[in-house]
């Protein structure tokens, strides 16, 4: 029945397409002649022309906006200012089956609809005077939700309950209300106009919620709340806003060459007495006499690049444009197993370039991490809450165990024998500790104590597309490889270490010119984290880390020969992990399964997408994406790993339920999903 509705719901969103006049059927059966020129220009220049001039994405790293998505048709102009309105509207149907655990035994699928609000206001002030706006200030206004959930879009973050002496794990709450929120807000002012007024080389400052990127959005995207917690990035932030932050931006030498300085502060710790002085350090070794946060704890970022045009408009060479770009992301406080339990200096240097001639385009970009984490050492026991053999609610050690191997009752004589066990020493060897009698008959357990240990960041990616035109034949064909290194989580061994894995902050990327629907832009598959033949948990990572990939595509744009009108985009794309991880036999261990010493294939699978586009009145734009996932090798090899978020772990279903979990874990079942769109511009 769900198929039958997503095909119901596909033929009455198309019929408009169907139902266009013959003069536009005529177009799309018969596209027109050859032409000896580059089409590309003559089309941008007739629709500038006509006021049709559409939002295109820069070729780099920027500073992208909704307010690019149309040209305002509602203006206030008076004396030296001008106030503009518009915004976007979009309603979408999302249905998928096996998107997740690939697996046709389970609910794995999803169909729902989704509604998308941006109300954006933009006031301009100098552009007589001066020469160039003086001041910008935009704002946009966000409202989303699904139907008859609308909390999925807006809730509150996780918070921790405290009973008795037990802390139990965060909770949080959804909102039942659409409300409206502050996606983006700042302003920007010259610099120029403040000095001297001369607009030679303009410099601006930039201040406030926006968003900011570098190169394709891989180091830096504008995901802001986007987190890899195993490596200590995450922001916090799960609601859709855009960072806050500044940017100087000026030209150095104009249309050559031009800069960007900008800092963000991501997370804030110090904004007041109970941010800076409490006791959430209490847990780190050596930290029980003063275990506040204390001050300058905060995440902040920082980002320096060039924008350079190297070669511009050059008849034998084309245009060459270069995007050189350092980021250093300092974040105290990371929560590696506790609270502010670790350090993280990630830095990333990387390049990005852009080449066209003619009909020929190529792109690509590089990057390397460098930096490190530092997780501090840590007493890992706390007080839990447990049932006892009559049915009791009471208190235990979690890490603390009596004469006879159980957790250690928490007791008044047993909490001062406890309370002595307490490292004030931070540079003491804890890990010797771990087994250790410490009175009274307890004793501790053997991971009480973790030490201190750093991991550095060592990963690095890479990716080069390219794309040719065909005069007339209303065609671009174009291929994309991409590479991202991977490793395994590095703190699993509590010992100084690299991690090879790439990091990205705040990143999201899909492919450029062979964009991809499924594994890197919906991002619901489930891509186990490398692990080890003696691991007994894994892990799933699904950012732009771990992978390489291959892909293809054609875009086809027959309707006037312009593509913001129609075109339709198949494309096909291989992916393949980049770091060897072992097979996963899940009837070993009397079936609780077990990892073997057998390297699994490193096949994931291939991806076959397409994506549509069509302009059915000005400013009404319809979108279909579709896309299949065809399991590879590597599936096979780990078919039934449990993995977080799997119902039967969470559970611990016994064996005597009769029930074999591992039919209902990770599989290797073909997944699809398509996603239709209806947007409104204005």
């Amino acid at each position: 029945m769900r198929i039958i509705k997503a095909a119901a719901l596909l033929a009455s969103l198309c019929a408009p397409l169907l139902a266009k006049d013959a003069k536009q059927v005529r177009n799309f059966q018969n596209p027109p002649e050859l032409v000896t020129t580059a089409p590309e220009a003559s089309k941008e220049a007739k629709r500038e022309s006509e006021g049709k001039k559409d939002f295109e994405f820069p070729k780099f790293g920027g500073t992208y906006s909704p307010k690019k998505f149309f040209r305002p048709k509602i203006a206030f102009e008076q004396k030296d200012m001008l106030f503009t309105f518009g915004g976007l509207f979009r309603e979408e149907f999302l249905y998928a089956e096996n998107p997740i655990m690939l697996n046709d035994s389970i609910p794995d699928g999803y169909d729902f609809f989704k509604q998308t609000l941006d109300l954006l206001f933009n006031f301009k002030y100098g552009k007589e005077t001066f020469g160039h706006d003086a001041i910008e200030l935009f704002m946009d206004i966000r409202q989303k939700g699904i139907w008859g959930d609308v909390g999925k879009a807006v809730k509150t973050a996780k918070e921790n309950v405290k009973v008795s002496d037990s802390v139990v794990s965060g909770h949080s709450h959804l909102n039942t209300k659409p409300l409206l929120w502050l996606r983006d807000a700042w302003l920007k002012v010259s610099l120029n106009a403040l000095l001297d007024g001369n607009d030679d080389h303009l410099h601006t400052v930039k201040i406030g919620w926006f968003p900011f990127y570098v190169g394709r959005g891989i180091s830096l995207g504008t995901i802001y709340g986007a987190s890899r917690e195993f490596v200590g990035i995450y922001t916090g932030y799960q609601n859709d806003l855009d960072a806050p932050g500044i940017n100087l931006h000026g030209d150095i030498f104009k249309d050559r060459l031009s800069y960007d300085l900008y800092f963000s502060r991501l997370e804030e710790k110090g904004a007041s007495l109970s941010d800076t002085f409490n006791h959430v350090k209490s847990q780190l070794v050596g930290r029980a006499s003063n275990p506040w946060r204390g001050e300058a704890k905060d995440n902040n970022l920082y980002v320096a690049r060039l924008l350079a045009k190297a070669i511009k408009e050059d008849k034998h060479y084309g245009t060459l444009d270069l995007e050189p770009y350092v980021i250093y992301n300092e974040a105290s406080d990371r929560n590696i197993e506790v609270t502010a339990d670790g350090k993280s200096y990630l830095g990333t240097a990387g390049l990005a370039l852009e080449w066209g001639h003619k009909n020929f385009e190529v792109g690509g970009e590089v990057a390397a991490n460098f930096g490190h984490l530092r997780a501090r050492a840590l007493d890992r026991n706390v007080i839990n809450i447990k049932r006892d053999d009559e049915g009791k609610l009471c208190e235990v050690y979690s890490h603390i165990c009596d004469e006879n191997g159980n957790k250690a009752l928490v007791t008044k004589a047993n909490k001062a024998i406890v309370r002595n066990s307490i490292v004030l020493d931070k540079d003491c060897d804890v890990e010797s500790l771990n087994c250790q009698e410490i009175g009274g008959g307890l004793t501790n357990a053997a991971n009480r104590f973790r030490p201190s240990f750093k991991s550095d960041y060592d990963g690095f990616m890479g990716v080069i597309d390219a794309a040719y035109t065909f005069d007339g034949a209303d065609l671009k064909i174009a291929t994309e490889f991409g590479y991202a290194s991977g490793d395994e989580n590095p703190l699993l061994d509590e010992r100084d270490n690299s991690f090879n894995g790439f990091v990205g902050l705040q990143e999201a990327y899909s492919g450029k010119r062979v964009p991809s629907v499924y594994v890197l832009d919906a991002r619901k598959l489930k891509r186990p984290l490398t692990s080890r033949f003696d691991d007994r948990d894994a892990m799933d990572d699904a950012a732009f880390s771990d992978i390489f990939y291959w892909g293809g595509g054609v875009t086809w744009y027959p309707i006037e020969s312009n593509s913001d009108k129609f075109k339709i985009n198949p494309n096909v794309l291989v992916y393949w992990k980049s770091d060897k991880s072992p097979k996963f036999d899940p009837c070993a261990c009397d079936g609780a399964g077990a990892f073997t010493d057998e390297d699994a294939s490193r096949h994931l699978g291939t991806e076959f997408n397409i994506r549509a586009r069509y302009e059915m009145l000005d400013n009404l734009l319809l979108n279909v994406d579709f896309a299949m996932f065809f399991p590879g090798d590597f599936y096979d090899d780990v078919k039934g790993l449990p993995l977080p978020g799997d119902v039967f772990k969470r559970l611990d279903l016994p064996d005597g339920t009769g029930v074999d979990s591992a039919k209902f874990r990770l599989s290797n079942d073909t997944a699809w999903l398509i996603n239709i769109g209806l947007t409104f511009k204005f």
